[in-house]
């Protein structure tokens, strides 16, 4: 390895585990924490290329690594078709190798642009994601040092990371006997269902429409029947029977013996990590694998064992037992495995059964989903344009069919009225205390304070979620002397609120959508430095703001020329074709053709 020491005066790149990462200035560096798809990449499309580059190579290192896994990861549990490790392998790539090759690109990239001669890798010990190997920065960094040639200094000694390496497995064992408290214990009865032509798995409250809307095509047009299986954390009962749909929870699926079984596998990863060591020394993997990459990966797997193994095993057993008491031809997926829901289990066991998986998109997709490869699915059913690239080349799955969304599904006019009564209209999102840390700037207070320039009205429609920061916002109010109305969630319709106003703002809400289906000038903030999360900004009707000036300056053209207004507005149809799909009111009949096709394939 190279690791020469930099002179004094040499260009040196930092890179650290601050938590919100961005391309920071030369002396301040890289910011590297976060979660995974975080990076400040020049553009959203400059990172979705790098992720189509990246993912491939993520599984080719997963393939050489699980070459040294012993067998009893390996090996299908009894009565299952599906291993420990079938489970875990796509979280593993998504969480830990993938992330790791992100780092070091991103690191590459900014090295070679500022023609550094030396990189110095800082990280905090007090980041709990440091010492379970999920925020890597020195590993990376050495191997970008190797690769460029060019001295590297490690911010820590050599005895924090011995001790980190010992710690990570302990820690991994106390972060598992946390998850085993709070696994689903039995319902002692277990529901009886003849078996459904397709099995729904079920999990947050915006699958529920698009369920029902494809459960009555299903029954309507193909005569088929269908099950929604509940995984959702305290249930989706209210919200599935109001919707007429047959469903039953996972957890009344859950066996006597099966909290037993997950205990059993507490204490194994210390055995098999000793069985990967020796394997890894006989394969050589430090030869097709850069050593410092290698010892990231090895950390990151063993607090990974450590502290998930008795809940896969679990969510495995689980998985079996719903297969064989409903029966079901076909299992439908609205989650990518990358996010490492229950229901994943589920959707491998059921593809080692050659039973017929489909995934169907739920919701907007964006860079959280860019670094995620799919399972080899037999159908992948997308709304629109930009999820089918998001999923291009990105693992065994069928390509993408675009069949548009049961939400959108008929709106060739604005769905609103066309009054304009002079205000801003804005919407905030749950994690606009996160984004006050992310960004140099408030994106709220350059708002409010234009607005009040420019003599506008502004209402800001509080999300949901988000009430913890109302002080906040009323705290810029009175610093702007904004004229601001701030409606709570409940207060008031988000529909009326967007038909009498001039001009819609957010960050990244789907709501942008919506003001663009409402005949609406629409412009996404993004202050972040970072990809924009969702590609709102593509195809024209919404305008985008990076910069306080940018800021500034649509809100001055939007709002006071007419011209800029129309340039938006020409660009409705074809903006709705590429984000939404078809709009022909058939969205959940295409979907359940698809479904009928794989009902038909079951054996």
């Amino acid at each position: 390895m190279t690791n020469s020491t930099a002179t004094d005066n040499s260009p040196t790149l930092l890179a650290s585990d601050w938590r919100y990462p961005a391309r920071l200035s030369k002396e301040e560096g890289l910011a590297l924490g976060g979660q995974p798809w975080e990076f400040a990449w020049p553009s959203t499309e400059r990172y979705y290329q790098m992720a189509r580059e990246i993912v491939p190579r993520a599984w080719e290192i997963l393939s050489l690594i699980e070459q040294a896994l012993p067998e009893v990861l390996t090996t299908s549990l009894p009565g299952l078709h599906a291993s420990v490790w079938d489970s875990m392998r796509d979280v593993f790539a998504y969480r830990a190798i993938t992330p790791l090759l992100a780092r070091k690109q991103f690191i590459l990239e900014t090295a070679d642009c500022q023609q550094a001669t030396a990189i110095e890798s800082r990280e905090r010990i007090s980041n709990l994601h440091w010492w379970n190997g999920l925020a890597a920065v020195s590993e990376p960094t050495q191997a970008v040092a190797d690769e460029l040639d060019i001295g590297y200094r490690r911010g820590r000694s050599a005895t924090w990371y011995r001790l980190r390496r010992w710690l990570a497995g302990p820690l991994g064992s106390a972060k598992a006997i946390q998850e085993l408290s709070h696994l689903d214990r039995p319902l002692g009865k277990t529901r009886q269902h003849t078996k459904p032509d397709v099995m729904f798995l079920a999990y947050g409250p915006t699958i529920v429409p698009i369920i029902a809307a494809v459960a009555t095509a299903l029954r309507s047009e193909q005569r088929l029947t269908s099950l929604a299986v509940d995984f959702q954390p305290g249930g989706l009962a209210q919200q599935l029977q109001q919707a007429q749909l047959e469903h039953c929870p996972a957890s009344s699926f859950v066996e006597p013996n099966l909290s037993r079984t997950a205990w059993s596998w507490l204490g194994r990863w210390p055995a098999i990590m000793r069985a990967y060591h020796r394997r890894v020394k006989e394969l050589r993997l430090g030869e097709q694998i850069h050593e410092a990459l290698l010892e990231a990966i090895e950390l990151r797997l063993t607090y990974t064992l450590a502290a998930y193994l008795p809940r896969v095993v679990w969510r495995g057993r689980l998985a079996g037992a719903i297969l064989d008491q409903i029966k079901p031809k076909s299992v439908v997926t609205m989650h990518l495995p990358g996010d490492g829901h229950a229901m994943n289990a589920v959707v491998v066991e059921a593809q080692g059964r050659g039973i017929p998986t489909v995934f169907l998109q739920h919701g907007i997709m964006g860079t959280h989903n860019a670094l995620t490869a799919t399972r080899p699915y037999r159908r992948v059913l997308v709304f629109h344009q930009p999820a089918a690239e998001l999923l291009e080349g990105k693992g065994a799955a069928a390509p993408a069919e675009i069949v548009g969304s049961p939400f959108y599904d008929n709106i060739s006019q604005p769905t609103v009225g066309q009054r304009d009564e002079g205000y801003v209209l804005v919407a905030s999102q749950p994690d606009e205390q996160i984004e006050r840390r992310r960004s140099q700037h408030s994106w709220l207070r350059v708002l409010f304070a234009t607005c009040k320039s420019l003599g506008r009205e502004v209402i800001l429609k509080v999300h949901p979620n988000d009430a913890d920061n109302i002080s906040y916002y009323q705290q810029l109010v009175d610093e702007t002397d904004a004229l601001v109305r701030i409606v709570r969630h409940g207060e008031q319709p988000l529909s009326e609120l967007m038909a009498g106003c001039s001009l819609f703002i957010s960050r990244f809400s789907t709501t942008l959508l919506d003001a663009v289906l409402a005949g609406k000038p629409a412009i996404m903030v993004n202050f972040t430095g970072q990809p924009n999360p969702y590609p709102f900004p593509r195809r024209g009707a919404v305008a985008a703001a990076y910069t306080p000036q940018d800021l500034r300056t649509k809100l001055r053209e939007l709002l006071e020329d007419s011209q800029a207004r129309a340039a938006l507005s020409a660009a409705r149809d074809d903006y709705i074709a590429y984000h939404l799909g078809p709009t022909d009111g058939r969205a959940a009949q295409r979907i359940a053709t698809a479904l009928a096709e794989c009902v038909a394939e079951s054996h």
